[in-house]
């Protein structure tokens, strides 16, 4: 019988049946040194940062409320909306597949929540100065 994949959102954490897995940020975080940043900052950014994303979830659900919007939400989701709309000038994305949906790799056993996936490339949001990678 194949174990059953779940996911706890408050914790963040992946799992396979009993087993925790990975998840890709953790994989990955070596590769990034946040050592001189003060944990304030961090804090701040990780919080802007989920909220931006929220937004967006909203708005691709078709359930944002754009009058509740701070300023710094609504230049976030212009910027968004300008690329959704456009994306094909960046490339063959193909159809919405899914957005904020928690999985798991089953050969090399991590979680990770992509930020939206289209039949033909997963794009995840940064808020940050864009960096494309192209597989």
């Amino acid at each position: 019988m194949a174990k059953q994949f779940s996911y706890d959102p408050v914790q963040h954490r992946y799992f396979l049946g009993d087993e925790e897995m990975p998840s890709l940020s953790r994989i990955i975080e070596p590769l990034n040194n946040f050592v001189n940043v003060h944990p304030d900052v961090l804090a701040a950014k990780a919080r802007a940062g989920t909220n931006i994303h929220e937004t967006i979830r909203l708005w691709l659900d078709g359930t944002l409320d754009e009058s509740t919007l701070a300023e710094g939400n609504q230049i976030a989701l212009d910027l968004f909306d300008a690329w959704y709309v456009n994306r094909d000038e960046y490339g063959q994305f193909g159809k919405l597949v899914e957005y904020e949906t928690p999985t798991y790799h089953s050969k090399l056993k991590y979680g990770t929540t992509p930020d939206i996936v289209f039949a033909e490339a997963i794009v995840e949001i940064k808020t940050r100065k864009p960096v494309p990678y192209y597989l």
